[in-house]
This record gives structure tokens, sequence and C-alpha cells, in this order.
């Protein structure tokens, strides 16, 4: 990873994020390990590249370094040549020395920077760089926004060679770009784990730089893992230890092939069944894969198929669920009604909130008398403390509960009423509490003394999949303003309704990646998921539902009390 002296600050996210890799995109990769003729001297350029139709895309070609650069000249071009990834960056690899050339690893990270980069000459041949950064891209593709005002500081020494030209014999590894270069030479690809009862594909976004070994890199990390919440047990690989690529990965009329070693075909039938939906999970994001192959020593690996694989769409009931004239249901035009396994058990108890589980046939509802549990038709209070804040439903069938003043009281409550605590580093008052539709995280909203704040955390369980306590927690940006709601929107993404004077704002932030606005409102309290950004749902402080159109709201024509939230 680069190196730094000092840094400020966390999470903000910055740029805009694409849903993967197009087919035009890729053929830009296929050419930039050496394709294009890289020019000595001469103004920064842009180089035609054409991709599939009659679309070109242009890659900047940068600068290479001018006779009688001083060292900080040196330095600012080195840097600004992090834009040009061709030929495994040679235009900058031409500012270092001879023997340093070969040492310095571009692969090792990526700093976001939209800022000016001014190198002071600290001392002769010592060379530093202040960088405010908006984000930070690690070895393994993980995005990290970061706040306003941080800012790294890079250190370089610089020698002479025999002509007496400046060039860098020491420098952080990594690459420094600005938000348009990286939006143009980095791609999102999401990476699929499992679910610690294999139920679940889980999503982990990666960025990775284009290239047409692109399939190689996501293989590649895909059997690495490198994710915290797999060290953490939260998630979990098919993968073996030990295991690694055969050679390259190959895609042809939409069928990857996927050498592996030998390690994998040691591997029990299941494992490898479970390997292969991580793998065809994982590629089909490059656009072009609709099929898997995996060969090892160059021969087909048999893998035997053993049912529906693992869900990872994850898909909730489409239509609106909450209480509206007191009855509690499906919500329609028509009226409401009742919900299979719920029926009228909810009518009349003073409802607040709801979260239906993953059967769709459960609930769990905020009403006077606490959190209650409702199955075939039966009402079963299960967390009687007062105060409480909105619960939600795992699909595991734990119900989740905390004070609504304070977070740290976080408790799972088994269908068999068994209270059990859940170890956490949460502070502050509960805007909203959501586990993730496959059960691996939390996604908490809480208004603290020093602000609002949005964490994302691991879910920790014992050998009897109950919850005992919360890892590897990550800070979420918070779009300006007053936090109102937070849910799920499939595995990827969330949604959060802020409010900022009288306006209320949506905005959808995909973990790993960029936010984006999903418009103004004048008047929002609630926030509902359905399945995918176009079917968000907010409730007005008067009960009018209004449902997205992904830039604009629609009103529906009917209104609740409350909306259930579907986990």
């Amino acid at each position: 990873m680069i190196r730094r002296v000092g840094r400020a600050g966390r999470a903000s996210h910055a740029g805009r994020v694409r849903t993967g890799a197009t087919a035009g995109l890729l053929a830009v990769a296929a050419l930039l390990a050496g394709c294009i003729a890289i020019p000595e001297s001469g103004s920064v350029q842009t180089q035609p590249i054409p991709a599939e139709g009659d679309e070109e895309v242009l890659l900047p070609v940068p600068n290479g370094p001018s006779p009688g650069d001083s060292p900080t000249d040196i330095v600012r071009g080195f840097l600004l040549a992090g834009k040009g990834p061709q030929a495994s960056y040679q235009v900058a690899r031409e500012f270092l020395t001879d023997s340093f050339r070969s040492e310095w690893s571009p692969g090792a990270g990526t700093l976001v920077s939209a800022g000016a980069l001014s190198p002071v000459e600290e001392a002769t041949g010592q060379v530093s760089v202040d960088v405010a950064v908006t984000a930070e891209l690690d070895a393994s593709g993980h995005y990290t926004a970061e706040a306003s005002g941080t800012s790294h500081r890079l250190e370089f020494t610089l020698e002479q060679d025999s002509r007496g030209e400046w060039r860098i014999s020491n420098a952080p590894d990594g690459t420094v770009v600005t938000p348009a270069a990286f939006d143009l030479i980095f791609d999102p690809y999401p990476l699929y784990f499992f679910d610690p009862d294999y139920r679940y594909l889980v999503p982990d976004l990666r960025w990775f730089l284009l290239s047409r070994n692109v399939a190689n890199r996501i293989v590649s990390e895909l059997i690495a893992g490198g994710s915290e919440l797999l060290s953490s047990g939260a998630l979990v690989s098919a993968f073996p230890s030990g295991a690694a690529l055969g050679g390259s990965p190959s895609v042809s009329e939409g069928r990857a092939v996927v050498p592996l070693d030998a390690t994998v075909a040691a591997q029990s039938g299941t494992d490898q069944w479970r390997m292969l939906q991580q793998l065809t999970a994982s590629l089909v994001s490059l656009g072009d894969v609709s099929e898997v192959a995996v060969t090892v020593g160059g021969l087909p690996l048999a893998i035997p198929d053993l049912g529906d694989p693992a869900d990872r769409f994850l898909g909730v009931p489409p239509s609106a669920i909450g209480l509206s004239g007191g009855d509690f249901g499906v919500i329609g035009l028509d009226g409401v009604t009742p919900v299979d396994g719920i029926g009228t058990a909810l009518d009349g108890t003073g409802a607040v909130a709801a979260a239906i589980g993953r059967d769709g046939a459960s609930a769990a509802a905020l009403t006077p008398a606490g959190v209650v549990r409702i199955a075939d038709g039966r009402l079963d209070v299960l967390d009687a403390r007062g105060g409480l804040a909105a619960p939600s439903l795992d699909p595991l069938g734990y119900t989740w509960t905390a004070p609504s003043d304070d977070a740290s009281g976080l408790v799972a409550l088994g269908s068999d009423g068994v209270a059990h605590a859940v170890r956490n580093e949460l502070a502050g008052d509960v805007v909203a509490l959501r586990v993730s539709r496959d059960g691996t995280r939390l996604l908490a909203a809480l208004s603290a003394p020093d602000g609002p704040r949005l964490v994302i955390a691991g879910i920790e369980r014992d050998a009897d999949r109950a919850p005992t306590g919360l890892v590897a927690p990550v800070a979420i940006p918070v779009p300006s303003g007053q936090l109102i709601d937070a849910v799920w929107v499939d595995g990827l993404t969330i949604a959060v309704l802020t409010r900022d004077g009288e306006d209320a704002l949506v905005t959808s932030i995909t973990l790993g990646g960029a936010a984006q606005r999903l418009g103004v409102l004048d008047d929002a309290v609630q926030l509902s998921a359905g399945n995918g950004v176009d079917a968000l749902r907010v409730r007005t402080s008067t009960g009018d539902v209004l449902r997205s159109t992904g830039d604009d709201w629609a009103d529906t024509g009917f209104d609740a009390s409350f909306l259930a939230v579907l986990d």
C-alpha cells in the first residue's frame, strides 16, 4: 500500500459507481498491455482505442520526463503518470532510476485526489507531497472513501544519473489519480462469498484496473479472500487454503474456463460445487459470461450438479406491506389483504413498526407492549423493555432489538424468547437497525453526540447460529443532514433518508463504492425497500406512500400508518 506520513479523517464517497464492466470496456482492456504507442515527449494526448461496435474509448497517455527537469518536476510528472497504466505503467517507470524501476509496485494501491499536486524539495534529493485524498483503493481492490480534508504525505528520494538527470530512487508503492482518471481506468466487480450456512451468496465489491487479464484478477482475489468479514467468520469461502490458479482463465462465446491447481481436485463434490457457484457469480460481472468450467492439469474437472445454487438475488415481496386504516397486510388501492402466517394478529395492537421475515409469513413488530413476534397467526411478546427501537428479523429467525436511546443494548431474541446479548461498540440513539437479507451484516443508523453515524458490521454467531457479536465494523459516509431512516436495498446497496432543513433526501449508497442521490422530497419520514433501487418507497408524515422511479417519486395512490421493512 502507499506509504504516507500522517493522515486525518475517514469516510466520504467520491465519484460514481458503475454496475460492472461493459463489453466495450473489455475491448479496451485487451489493449492496455502494450498495443498503444507511448510518446516520450510532447503534450498530454489521448489515444483512441477501438471498442466493440463503432465506439472508441479515449485513454490518456501521460508525458514522460523532459531533459533538465528539477526534482519537483520529476515527482509531479511521476504522480501524473499514474493515470497511464499502458504497458505496466511504462511512462511512470521512466521517472525512476534503473535499479528502482523494477522494484516499484503500482498495483499496491491507489489514492484518489482532486487536489493540486505541489511537490516540495525538503533537501537535496528529498521531495515530499501532501496529497488531498477523497478515496483510497487497497491492493485487494477495496475502495474506502475519506473525509473531506484528509491529507496523505508522500515522500520521495531522487538521485542524478550519468547524464545529470534527476530520477526517483525511492518512492511509495501505488499510484495517485484524479476521480475522472479513476473512473476511466478502474471498474467495479462484486466477488461472491457465502454466509456460514451456505444458503446465500454475499457480494464484496472490488475495483480492478481495466486489463485483458481482469478475469485472472477476479479469480485470484476470490481465491485469496482478502476480506475482514471472511477472517472474522461472518462470511466463508468454499476455496481451501492453498488453492491457486493453474493458469490464466479464458472467456469465449459466453463460457469462462478457469484452470485451478490440484488442491481443488482433492476437495469433496459439495465443496467443488460451492466453488463453482462462487466463480460463476463473480465472473458474470464481466458481462459476457453465462457458463463457467473448471480444469485441473489441463483436464476438465467433473463437478457434480447438486441442485439449486445459493441465493444471491435475495428477492422480497414486490407489494407494499404495512398498516393502513388499522389493518395490517398487503396495501393496495382496493384496501388491505392479510399476509399468510400473520393474518390479523397485528390489527388493533397499536403497532408502530414491523419487519417481515425472509419466509414472508412471519413478522416482528413494535407495539405498546414491546417487541412482539408473529408466526402461524400467533403473537408472542419477545422483549417487554420500554422505549425500544423498531425491530429487525433475520433469516435465521432471530429478532433484533435495542433501546432507542442506547444502541449498545442490542440483543437478538430467538423464536423461543431467549435473549442473546450481542457484543458491540455501537454508541448513540438508534435511528434504524437492519440485518441484511443474507443475515451476515447489520446496518446501524445512529444519532450520536458527535453527529449522525452509519455503520455496517459483520455478525458473529455461535455453533447454534445464535448471534454473539458484531465484527469488522465499517463507518459509511452520511449524506448531509439529519438521519431519518436507512434500509438494505440488496446485498451491496443501502438507501438512506436524511433531512436538511425542510428537504428530505433519499440517497443510495453502494458498499465499497459511491453514493447516488435519488431525489429531494418535501416531506418523508420513512423508507421501505423492495427489489432494487427503483422499488424503494417512502412514507410521508401524512401517510402518503410514494414509489421511486429512479430519479423521481410517484404517488402510489394509497396511504399507510407505517410500512413494514422487508427483511
